[in-house]
């Protein structure tokens, strides 16, 4: 048995969720048509979806500032990144993909440079 293509999962969840269809309104689409009551709740939830996208620009200009000093500081976009994704995971998924990534790096050939991190572990050098 193959696995859905992403094209198919996207066509099932149009299929499962109400109002998403393209092309022909549902039927109880009619009903709201010159419906005061339908008309309030609608207005309600348009504004609610408004105030929620000018937090949501609020939160992500936060974010960017908080990405901006992490990069100012000398951190790399690419790794900024990946460590944003790591640190959502649970310790199962961060296992998971901290092995992945050795065996990936090892079967291109490209090895994780030991001696960098331990260098790194040990602190600053002092002469």
């Amino acid at each position: 048995m193959t696995e859905p293509t992403a094209a198919e999962l996207s066509q099932r969840a149009r299929d499962r969720e109400p109002g998403s269809h393209s092309g022909a309104p549902p039927q109880n689409v009619h009903a709201l048509m010159n419906n005061p009551t339908a008309d309030k709740k609608a207005k309600q939830h348009l504004s609610k979806i408004n105030k929620l996208k000018a937090e949501r620009g609020a939160i992500n200009a936060k974010i960017a500032a908080e990405r901006k000093a992490l990069y100012a500081m000398g951190h790399v976009r690419d790794a900024v990144a990946l460590q944003e994704r790591i640190s959502a995971m649970d310790e199962e998924q961060r296992q998971s993909v901290d092995l992945s990534l050795l065996h990936l790096r090892r079967a291109s050939g490209i090895a994780v440079q030991s001696e960098l991190i331990e260098a790194a572990s040990a602190g600053p050098r002092t002469h």
